[in-house]
């Protein structure tokens, strides 16, 4: 989870130094859809561990 994490930050970086409008839009859109995906992720394995 930790290079998810990393991963993210450094797809942040990179949207936010292209300094393009609708880049930024999409960028924007493609972050928020990755945090979901790694908070649902980190729920998921917590409801694993839990349940097992």
């Amino acid at each position: 989870m930790l290079i998810e994490i990393i991963l993210i930050i450094f797809l942040l970086i990179i949207f936010l130094t292209l300094g393009n409008i609708l880049v930024g839009i999409y960028a924007w859109i493609f972050i928020i859809s990755l945090l979901l995906w790694v908070l649902l992720f980190i729920i998921t394995v917590k409801l694993y561990v839990k349940t097992k």
